[in-house]
């Protein structure tokens, strides 16, 4: 069974337990932080083990061209192709290292090469590996100069990587863009709590209250939202419930959560062209927005 899914099935286990406690303890409060850390439980290992598989397809990109001169060195000395990739299978290339034992176990069992090269490309299923296991099987059909193919193979590899490393250059100045633009916009929010709602809530009457609570007023499925935010703020920031700075306070946190989450995901396809890589920056900015939010209503800056 996938590590992944062994994960997934570990933490929803651990998860079902948290619930259960919650739900036992008939304490929205308690529940409220059950549900919190079982989403953090559930989610964080999963994105952990796709980057973890994303490094590794990196790593095994960055050592194939070192693995294609040391094999068109090989058989420059008047090895064949077998046992070319036989003889490099106890050199270190890092994550490509099991590949290349395992083909060497397969050679051993005296299995085709070709057959060799087209499990060990089914294994990776990596565009730009596939295609150079596709041009070294038809090569050696043909009797073409192997080592030379290896060699050019090697250097388009090596500028295509070169190229990639420029791009990401170019681009990590959006990582900063996208962290900035989080950033700056939880500094607007906690500015629309702090002054602005005050002066929209004003009323024309003096007698009226200059700060309500619009969930007071609540019809229907409104309802259910006002009670979501006043989950939100009675659990993760301590506030008194169903006051103004609940329900404001907690609207514009999750506004904020959102806002990040995306803007970590935009900047890991613009620089990695991966959502999965995104995620990393996601999380990173969701807790640097959860953290702004929990200073600044514990120190009073939000409190009403």
């Amino acid at each position: 069974m996938k590590k992944w899914l062994l994960t997934l099935l570990f933490t929803l286990g651990i998860s079902s337990v948290l619930l259960t406690i919650g739900f036992a303890s008939k304490d929205p409060g308690v529940l409220g932080n059950m549900i919190i850390l079982s989403t953090f439980i559930v989610f964080i290992p999963q994105v952990y083990l796709k980057y973890e598989k994303l490094r590794e397809e990196k790593e095994i990109l960055s050592k194939f061209p070192e693995f294609l001169r040391d094999l068109a060195e090989n058989i420059r000395s008047g090895m064949t192709l077998a046992d070319g990739i036989y003889s490099l299978k106890r050199k270190d290339y890092g994550s490509l290292s099991k590949f290349i034992k395992r083909m060497g176990v397969q050679l051993s069992w005296k299995i085709p090469v070709e057959k060799v090269l087209k499990n060990f490309e089914k294994e990776l299923n990596n565009k730009v590996l596939k295609r150079s296991v596709e041009t070294i099987i038809e090569t050696n059909k043909i009797g073409g100069d192997l080592p030379s193919t290896l060699d050019s193979l090697s250097d388009s590899i090596l500028l295509l990587q070169e190229a990639e490393k420029e791009k990401s250059s170019v681009l990590s100045q959006y990582v900063t863009l996208m962290y900035g633009i989080s950033i700056i916009f939880v500094g607007i929010v906690i500015a629309i709590i702090k002054f602005l709602v005050p002066i929209f809530q004003t009323s024309l009457g003096a007698s009226q209250e200059i700060f309500t609570n619009p969930c007071d007023s609540c019809i229907g499925f409104g309802c259910t939202i006002c009670e979501l935010y006043n989950l939100i703020g009675q659990t993760i920031f301590f506030l008194e419930p169903y006051s103004p700075s609940s329900y404001y306070v907690s609207m514009l946190f999750i506004v904020s959560m959102v806002q990040a989450f995306f803007s970590g995901l935009i900047a890991g396809v613009a620089t990695e062209n991966s959502v999965t890589a995104g995620l990393k920056h996601s999380v990173l900015l969701c807790g640097i927005v959860f953290g702004i939010f929990s200073i600044v209503v514990r120190i009073g800056i939000l409190g009403v």
